[in-house]
């Protein structure tokens, strides 16, 4: 009596090896990984948005920084009455030097 007597109609409606508990498994574990994807996604922008604002809001201070310091630097030279910050000669600066790492010499542009 310990053998379940199936119905003839439910045995012939599933077909030979399907089973389930492996379909519901498989449907489970596919909506998990799904789950875990999207949320490792969302975090993902999320966490990227912040290191931006981060890096703008570094990048901002240290522009104030250097910004206080030009001025500072500035008021030290009017004190002292130097020359101007101006550059006047602007053929010094006009030619680039580019190295030639092949052939290690430097080639002036």
């Amino acid at each position: 009596m310990s053998e379940v007597t199936r119905h003839p109609a439910a045995a012939a409606a599933a077909p030979k090896g399907w089973s389930l508990r492996r379909s519901l498994l498989a449907i489970l574990l596919t909506l998990t990984i799904s789950v875990w994807g999207v949320s490792a996604y969302i975090v993902y922008l999320d966490a990227d948005q912040e290191s931006h604002e981060l890096f703008d809001q570094s990048l901002a201070e240290t522009a104030h920084l250097l910004l206080a310091l030009a001025g500072h630097e500035v008021e030290e030279m009017m004190a002292m009455d130097a020359p101007s910050l101006v550059e006047t000669n602007h053929e010094a600066h006009s030619q680039y030097v580019v190295p030639d790492l092949g052939h290690r010499k430097a080639l002036a542009l």
